[in-house]
Formats: structure tokens, C-alpha cells, sequence
């Protein structure tokens, strides 16, 4: 299942690398050069996310990093997210 997400992440990503637009419309942000790269980066990260999750080796403790790593680093985006709020950003 994992490698299953994994394409289906890489091959999202990679259309959002090409067409951000696909991004920028649902999240209802100004389509501008500044949201069209930043889309295009999170395009890029999110192809790398799911290539490696299509070339992990299988095995329980191995995906458990990559799942508890993945998890610590959406929290950490939410806490800054949250954080960049109250500041008034």
C-alpha cells in the first residue's frame, strides 16, 4: 500500500510541478510568480516524498521511521503555520 501512495504522490507532485495552477485555484490564493514557485516547491518536495516511499524497502520498522518522520514534520509545519497566524502573517 505504501508504494501504491507513494506513486500516487509523485505523480500529483509532478503535475503540480507543471501545472501549479491545480494547486493555487482549490486553496484560493492569488495566482501570482511568488504562489506559482512556491506551489512548484512543495511539487518538487512532495515527487521526492513519494519516489522514496516507492523505493523503501518493505519491512514493518522501516516504513515506521518514514511514517513517524512524516508525521513529526506535518507537525512541525502546523506549529508554524499556527505560529505565523497569531504573528499576523
Amino acid at each position: 500500500m505504501p508504494s501504491l501512495v507513494g506513486a500516487a504522490t509523485a505523480a500529483y507532485s509532478a503535475a503540480l510541478v507543471a501545472a501549479p495552477r491545480i494547486l493555487i485555484g482549490p486553496c484560493g490564493l492569488e495566482d501570482s510568480p511568488d504562489t506559482r514557485t512556491l506551489a512548484r516547491a512543495l511539487g518538487v518536495r512532495d515527487a521526492a516524498i513519494g519516489l522514496a516511499m516507492i523505493a523503501v524497502p518493505a519491512g514493518r520498522a522501516t516504513r515506521g521511521k518514514i511514517v513517524g518522520f512524516a508525521a513529526a514534520w506535518g507537525a512541525l509545519c502546523l506549529i508554524a503555520g499556527v505560529l505565523d497566524e497569531r504573528a499576523g502573517r
